[in-house]
């Protein structure tokens, strides 16, 4: 897997170089940087790796993460924490356009809203992925470490 790494070019450097993307634009063409900080983004690898039916664990921005495909395709990226007793959601299983938990099948959508097996509706959250270039990358949430 190609890993972004943090640089005057912003953080899409080795990315963009892989795929001939814009070094310092994101997907879609979002700048990866910006004055005060601005998005950052973080490369994953080739999206289609991740449609595969199961639950991929990976690390972005200091924190755990869970990545999975629904039926459409479309890569959701939730925290890979079950908030009820912290069960890793990476060992999960994908079910239509949700992931369970491997403890009590507690199920989240791919926003991070609870929609299933449990009597309090705790979210996860959830996190912003784009694809270029054939390659997923997901962007920092506000207050994640670098």
């Amino acid at each position: 897997m190609a890993e972004a790494v943090a640089g005057a070019d912003g953080v899409l450097a080795v990315a963009a170089a892989a795929s001939g993307a814009v070094p310092g634009r994101g997907p879609g063409g979002v700048p990866a940087t910006g004055p005060g900080g601005g998005a950052r983004w973080h490369c994953l690898g080739p999206a289609e790796s991740f449609r595969d039916g199961n639950a991929h664990g990976v690390r972005a921005f200091g924190t755990d993460l869970v990545a999975f495909a629904g039926r459409a395709g479309a890569v959701r990226i939730l925290d890979a924490r079950c908030p009820h007793m912290g069960g890793d959601l990476r060992g999960g299983r994908v079910v239509g356009d949700a992931i369970d938990c491997p403890v009590h099948q507690w199920r989240w959508d791919g926003s991070g809203r609870c929609i299933g097996g449990s009597p309090k509706l705790l979210p996860v959250r959830a996190w912003v992925t784009g694809e270029r270039d054939g390659l997923l990358y997901v962007r920092a949430a506000e207050g994640a470490a670098s």
